[in-house]
């Protein structure tokens, strides 16, 4: 443990911190007042283990600080850099973004009253009345100011007294606490009875504090549990920290007294009674609800009647549930295995609104959103209706901010959530994934790659891809957990499951998708989990519908979109298309071949008129010959076209930055081998489809059979060729761009470039790709101030215009000298008269290696 002075400094907080912080450690670093060579020698030390960067960084700290009050130190420190969800660690009340944007924005115009009372000046209220046309843009800038510039630790409690003062007593929930009536609370002291003392525990209360209580009321048990609640209730000058006492019940298991504190609970008669309408098909949804197998067969064992292992089997399940609602977690069950007869016993208390919609009021088939805080209490952050996807979101998730407070909205648990609008997501038929991704090709330190709330994704061999969503981060190297469909060991069917995986051990290249700004900046990790928490124990996957990357884009942006799905449907329209053609092609065919045949019988009749038949006959015959290579040459020409077009808009997304030259290479392997075997199978199996088809049907209906063969054999063909040219094509692909080394990433943005970076710049048809180390970049003059290797001058620094063909290379930073070593070792072959240009040994490529790479 560190101390100095009045402050102390847990060796457990500080684990728990450099837990939190990871490789954002630096930043708090700079704030401790440690320099870049102190990082640079810490990480050397620790290299590859950014938690235990982080800790030996805390550990260092400790032992050199000298002041009067560390904790207070460390705690402005975490301020400094936004790292507010971890002041609780520390002592100090958490008031962290979750809190401000919905305060701010409940405030109003009243934002300035509130100023007044948290004492700033008036000069600040000023510049940020001016800073911001917008009424809760001004209100969130005066509460971060405030925030950032306060000194104690009790920012809850000073921010309580304001909002007290204002009268504002309706915001007080905002920020965790609730008024509760006398009633309330006096009904649940007489059920507390002689386990207050443990509620009492979990509230904070010490063995002295609850010795005094009974002390002054040695006879009455009752007025035992009243007192101690009155006191929590005077902690906070006559409110309840709602969470805080919710959390202490739940502790202790007394799930029945959490009704008076207005939360849905599963009562013991109500199990019963669900217990008794399962009978013998309690098994089915103790599957469902993902009880062990184990804990089935015990149950089985010392019960003998169905509706007794039944009770016993939800009682269990209740007691281990670590959800945030249990009622509803239990409804959604009963109704996936068709029991909405049990079901409706479990309708929640608090009815909702029709959805605008589609008009659903069923409580039931309304999944809510909670969010989690440091102490794993639970808030409301949204709402969505489970038969058409409607969310209604609190006010900072909207994409679309209701800027004029005119939008549709509905209020549960206290909470006022708005209607979401629809979000615009691109849709590109080309890609089978989301074109814009990242491949993880190194899980030593897992967390410099992913994020908690992010969609991965796994290139299965066989060309199908499978999606999930990040919801925690492991010790263990390369392993994470994920919330997704599969189908657990226990279940009866496929489910969304949360479960650790090992990204090592997983078929297929691993890949993070990639999001623009203003979809992440909405849709933030906090509530990207709690959609896929709202939807965990679901059942009904449907691969052509609720499909894994369905979910996982519906986690992301509130839009289940599956990209498989559009690229399916596009391959399905082109096989469609291209038999329709097949079948004109067809009907042509038979329609000369009823010419053919009047013309033979013309050659019945002799003469002059018979020799004109015979020719006529024989030209049809050569036509009709030709007339396959001439179906053979429509498919390829249609494939081709096709095809051109989706790589010309694979390229374009290559030269936007969105995929890497690798990705392009696999992308366009893909698509030139569907064209190939779609195009080559079509035709060849087309043709013998034909030939078939005459044989079976021969004489007079030959053209009909051969008509019949090549429609049938042309599709079967594209059936078959497409699938097998986009399983081939990737394979391919892949092993062109092993063959290559490095990959590069289009910039479209100067202000993209970093100093340090190995970027190509494309020349002319004799030196196509050029290779320079950024120096830096002016982005008002549109240079780049660049280190390279030319064949006149050796290596020289200069400006160079910067264009829209940039390119800057991708590698493994572990494997990379820091920034300012790589520009160190670029200028030191300035004027280096021994480091000569060679296009083989020592061209521009080999020096920009040689500065970049250790």
């Amino acid at each position: 443990m560190a101390s100095q002075g009045g402050s102390v400094v847990s060796d457990e907080s500080l684990a728990k911190t450099a837990s939190a912080l990871r490789d954002t450690w630096p930043s708090l670093a700079e704030h401790l007042g440690f320099d870049q060579y102190e990082c640079l020698l810490i990480r050397l030390e620790c290299s590859g283990d950014v938690k235990e960067q982080a800790r030996h960084m805390l550990t260092a700290w400790t032992k050199r600080y000298n002041g009067v009050d560390m904790q207070g130190f460390l705690i402005g420190a975490l301020r400094k850099i936004g790292r507010y969800d971890l002041l609780g660690e520390h002592g100090a009340e958490i008031f962290d973004d979750p809190l401000l944007v919905p305060l701010a924005d409940a405030l109003g115009e009243a934002w300035q009253t509130l100023a007044f009372y948290l004492h700033l000046d008036d000069n600040q209220i000023v510049s940020i009345a001016g800073s911001f046309d917008q009424v809760h843009k001004q209100a969130r800038r005066m509460l971060t100011v405030w925030r950032e510039d306060y000194p104690g630790i009790d920012m809850i409690g000073q921010l309580t007294k304001a909002l007290k003062r204002m009268g504002k007593y309706d915001l007080l929930k905002i920020i965790g606490l609730e008024t509760v009536d006398e009633k309330s609370l006096q009904t649940l002291a007489d059920e507390l009875k002689g386990v207050w003392p443990e509620v009492a525990e979990h509230l904070g209360f010490d063995d002295d504090d609850c010795g005094s209580i009974r002390v002054a009321y040695p006879e009455d048990i009752k007025e035992q549990a009243w007192q101690m609640l009155k006191a929590l209730r005077e902690r906070h000058d006559g409110l309840v920290k709602m969470d805080e006492l919710k959390g202490a019940l739940k502790k202790i298991s007394r799930y029945d007294l959490l009704k008076w504190l207005g939360e849905e609970i599963l009562e013991t008669t109500t199990i019963r009674k669900i217990a008794r309408g399962l009978g013998e098909s309690w098994p089915k949804l103790a599957l469902y609800l993902l009880m062990d197998e184990v804990q089935c067969e015990a149950i089985m064992k010392y019960h003998s009647e169905p509706w007794q292992q039944a009770e016993e089997m939800l009682v269990l399940w209740r007691e281990d549930f670590e959800g945030d609602n249990p009622v509803e977690h239990l409804g959604r069950a009963l109704m996936m295995m068709d029991r909405e007869d049990l079901a409706q016993a479990l309708v929640p208390s608090q009815q909702l609104q029709p959805c605008g919609q589609c008009g659903n009021a069923n409580p039931l088939k309304m999944r809510r959103y909670y969010s989690k805080d440091y102490e794993g209490f639970t808030r409301v952050i949204g709402l969505c209706c489970a038969l058409c996807g409607q969310e209604w979101l609190s006010e900072r998730f909207l994409f679309h901010p209701d800027v004029d407070n005119t939008r549709p909205w509905v209020k549960l648990g206290g909470v006022v959530l708005k209607e979401q609008l629809e979000v615009p997501l691109e849709k590109n038929p080309v890609f089978q994934v989301k074109d814009c991704r990242t491949k993880i090709e190194h899980f030593d330190d897992i967390s410099h790659y992913i994020k908690v709330g992010d969609h991965i994704t796994w290139h299965r061999p066989w060309g199908i891809w499978h999606h999930a969503v990040v919801s925690g981060l492991c010790d263990e190297v390369g392993k994470v957990k994920v919330i997704h469909w599969n189908k657990p060991n226990c279940s009866v069917s496929t489910q969304i499951v949360e479960e650790e995986l090992d990204l090592r051990q997983q078929w297929g290249d691993t890949f993070r998708i990639d999001y623009p700004k203003e979809i992440t900046a909405a849709n933030t990790p906090e509530l990207v989990i709690a959609r896929a928490e709202s939807r965990k124990g679901d059942i009904g996957y449907n691969l052509l519908g609720d499909n894994c990357e369905a979910f996982a884009s519906y986690c992301k942006t509130g839009v289940a979109e599956s990209c498989q799905l559009v690229w399916l449907y596009r391959k399905y329209t082109e096989i469609v298309e291209k038999a329709l053609a097949s079948l004109a092609d067809g009907v042509w065919k038979v329609g000369y071949s009823l010419v053919r045949k009047i013309a033979n019988d013309a050659m019945a009749g002799g003469g002059k008129k018979a020799v004109e038949a015979v020719g006529e006959a024989e030209f049809i015959e050569q036509v009709w010959k030709g007339s396959n290579w001439v179906g053979v040459g429509l498919v390829f020409a249609f494939e081709g076209r096709t095809c051109y077009w989706d790589l010309r808009q694979v390229y374009e997304k290559r030269k936007s930055g969105g995929i890497s030259l690798k990705d392009f290479i696999e992308t366009a392997s893909r698509r030139v081998s569907e064209a190939i075997f779609g195009a080559g199978l079509a035709s060849f199996i087309g043709i013998a489809g034909q030939a078939a088809g005459s044989f079976i049907l021969p004489g007079i209906l030959s053209p009909v059979g051969a008509f019949l063969g090549s429609v049938v054999g042309g599709t079967l063909g594209l059936i078959i060729g497409k699938p097998l040219g986009s399983i081939v094509g990737p394979h391919i692909g892949r092993a062109i761009t092993s063959a290559m080394g490095t990959d590069d990433r289009a910039v479209e943005r100067i202000e993209d470039l970093k100093p340090g970076d190995q970027v190509v710049f494309y020349g002319n048809l004799l030196h196509p790709r050029h290779h320079a180390i950024v120096v830096d970049r002016f982005p008002g003059a549109k240079k780049v101030q660049v280190v390279h290797n030319t064949y006149n001058q050796g290596v020289i620094e200069e400006k160079v215009d910067f264009s829209t063909s940039v390119f800057r290379l991708v590698y493994d930073e572990r494997k990379c000298y820091p920034p300012d070593e790589v520009i160190q070792r670029a200028r030191s072959k300035i004027g280096d008269e021994t480091y000569r240009y060679s296009l083989v040994w020592n061209n521009c490529k080999h020096f920009a290696r040689w500065c970049k790479l250790r």
